[in-house]
């Protein structure tokens, strides 16, 4: 992506064109017009295109409904995480939740966590619901890393 427009080069892999849809905020309220989901990342503040009081950034991507979620820095972050596709060195989810250091991008200090398995609805998922002091800034499909 020799102009870093990768939005364009999804557009030419795909053969759709990005379809405009609603910012909201995180309790629904329209806020204005988006250029197409693919232009924008989960924790972007910059290049929105929409101004707002406060700094806004973006908290969820609905691509069914094509709508952009936008929120301050307290919404954006989370107390807990669910991972899906646990990779158990044991092979099997362990029973009672433990205490790890754990995280979830590539340059966030490691945190502590409490890490509980839990059900999920497709039996060959194995899923964990983390939990912290301190805040997480998550993704959907981030993967998260247990340290020792």
């Amino acid at each position: 992506m020799p102009d870093g427009d990768y939005a364009h080069v999804i557009e030419l892999h795909t053969g759709k064109k990005s379809v405009p849809g609603n910012f909201v905020d995180t309790s629904g309220k329209v806020l204005g017009q988006h250029r197409g989901i693919i232009h924008y990342t989960i924790g972007q503040h910059r290049w929105l295109g929409i101004d707002l009081p406060g700094k806004r950034y973006v908290c969820r991507i609905c691509p069914k409904s094509n709508t952009v979620v936008l929120g301050t820095a307290e919404e954006l972050f989370s107390r807990e995480v669910f991972a899906e596709d646990f990779n158990w060195i044991s092979g099997k989810a362990p029973a009672a939740p433990f205490r790890c250091k754990a995280k979830i991008r590539y340059r966030q200090p490691e945190q502590w966590a409490t890490v509980t398995a839990i059900y999920c609805a497709h039996p060959s998922t194995k899923c964990a619901r983390p939990s912290s002091s301190s805040s997480w800034r998550t993704v959907p499909s981030a993967a998260m890393v247990k340290g020792r």
